[in-house]
């Protein structure tokens, strides 16, 4: 029986339901609306200045995040994302005939879109992020929820994650959780408030630079809940 199963959510946008984790890859109120708000508008990826943009997503999943990103995007991109499930990939072909024509590599897939390409790393991302010698321009922290995946929310993970970013490197998710936050914090990065989408209240930017938002700093002090690390998991 299968692990995942195609759903469509309210945009009319395709998503997946996963019976490993007991959630969906996306907010059923729009998968693409989600994708493009959380992401191409929570990095910036249209005020960011260079020729070709070099960006990281943590969750292939469907593959809304590449399709979103290059229909939007106004200059060429390098899409390196993680995935752990073959199944995903196969189901994200289904979905998008686009990834029918991904080559299978060594590493993962890899697929060419006129001046843009889309890399796979296929495997447990805690691994493969460390095989990594380079810095991005934007990263989508698209995990499963950190209530069900946690290990891709520590602060180990968010060190990691920082190490390939540079000055202005922008990460972007959906979650404001207490513990995910704190654990950003810990790991170098500054914090910024988001309006979420559809249902969610809150959203979460990081940066590379800047300066916390004093309110985030002030809610995270008075809550007792500890920064997710790899020590709770």
């Amino acid at each position: 029986m299968s692990e995942f199963e195609i759903i469509t959510t309210d945009d009319g946008s395709p998503s997946v339901y996963s019976k490993i984790y007991s959630e969906a890859c996306h907010n059923l109120s729009g998968a693409y609306q989600e994708t493009f708000y959380n992401f191409i508008q929570g990095c910036e990826i249209n005020q960011l200045s260079k020729d070709k943009l070099n960006i990281l997503e943590v969750g292939f999943g469907t593959g809304m995040g590449f399709i979103c990103t290059i229909e939007n995007c106004q200059k060429p991109v390098r899409f390196v994302s993680f995935e752990k499930y073959d199944q995903m990939v196969e189901l994200a072909k289904e979905i998008h005939p686009l990834f029918k024509n991904l080559t299978k590599t060594k590493d993962g897939y890899h697929l060419k879109v006129g001046d843009s390409e889309c890399i796979i790393l296929m495997g447990d991302a805690r691994q493969r992020v460390k095989e990594l010698d380079e810095q991005f321009d934007a990263i989508y922290q698209d995990a499963f929820s950190p209530r069900k995946n946690k290990e891709l929310w520590t602060k180990e993970w968010f060190r990691d994650l920082h190490k390939l970013s540079h000055h202005k490197t922008i990460l972007s998710t959906y979650s404001s959780s207490v513990s995910i936050r704190k654990a950003l914090l810990e790991s170098g990065w500054y914090l910024y408030n988001r309006k979420g989408h559809g249902n969610k209240k809150l959203a979460t930017i990081a940066k590379t630079q800047g300066e916390t938002e004093k309110g985030i700093i002030e809610k995270l002090q008075r809550s007792s809940v500890p920064a997710l690390s790899d020590l709770l998991l």
